[in-house]
């Protein structure tokens, strides 16, 4: 069987004419890139955290049961070097839920204490930078999963 030429098969790329492309992430300049929310730098391989922002948002909300929900849901970190942070949002939001709080009744009690302490807890955090890979003593490169 023969395959017969037709024109969408005419129309061949010369092989000379094919050049890759340099595909960067961000500007030449710029070694931090933003990746779901995470900011890695590209040259030293770091992910880098800084949580003082998120601390600046959540006192200027008023603690509700919302904000407590919209504060948590700010924070992606799908390798959980947070999960101390976030679970005790969740927690928090867990009793809110058990306790029937309405939904944007200001918080009391010992809900308004749990809150307050999260964001002083965030703002005496300070930026820190977590290796992409690491290094076995011995030059074994190793991936580490948890």
């Amino acid at each position: 069987m023969e395959k017969q030429e037709t024109p969408e098969d005419s129309n061949t790329v010369d092989s000379s004419e094919i050049h890759e492309d340099k595909i960067t992430l961000g500007s030449e300049s710029d070694s931090n890139v933003k990746i779901l929310g995470v900011s890695w730098n590209v040259e030293s391989d770091e992910f880098e955290y800084d949580l003082s922002n998120l601390a600046e948002y959540g006192r200027t909300l008023t603690p509700t049961k919302h904000s407590v929900l919209k504060v948590s849901a700010k924070i992606f970190d799908p390798l959980g070097f947070f999960s101390a942070f976030t679970i005790v949002m969740k927690v928090l939001f867990q009793l809110l839920c058990k306790e029937s709080v309405v939904w944007d009744d200001p918080l009391t009690g010992k809900a308004l204490d749990t809150w307050n302490q999260i964001f002083d807890d965030l703002s005496s955090l300070k930026p820190c930078a977590l290796p992409n890979s690491f290094e076995q003593s011995n030059s074994i490169r190793a991936a580490w999963i948890f």
